[in-house]
């Protein structure tokens, strides 16, 4: 599923009265999030999970292609953890 038909499953779940307001309404949501997690929080959905900003360490690693041993610094990556709610919803 791509962008386009999320929003177009979006507003007809949401009973909306055009594809817009759903698009509108995503862009929002992306935006608040990408703005929480930037400020350091996390943010929980109930029934859908939990994103949150992790660190990683520095570290040495190797080039696969050259075998040349090269320095990864250290940076930040947004981790998910899925609800146990959507879990037991994909299990059946």
């Amino acid at each position: 599923m791509d962008q386009k038909e999320l929003i177009e499953k979006f507003s007809k779940e949401a009973k909306l009265k055009s594809t817009y307001q759903a698009g509108k309404i995503l862009k929002a949501l992306v935006k608040v999030i990408t703005d929480e997690l930037k400020e350091g929080n996390q943010v929980k959905i109930s029934g859908l999970g939990i994103f949150k900003v992790r660190e990683t360490k520095a570290r040495t690693a190797r080039n696969p292609k050259t075998g040349e041993t090269i320095q990864v610094p250290a940076s930040k990556k947004v981790s998910f953890k899925v609800s146990s709610t959507l879990k037991k919803e994909i299990k059946g």
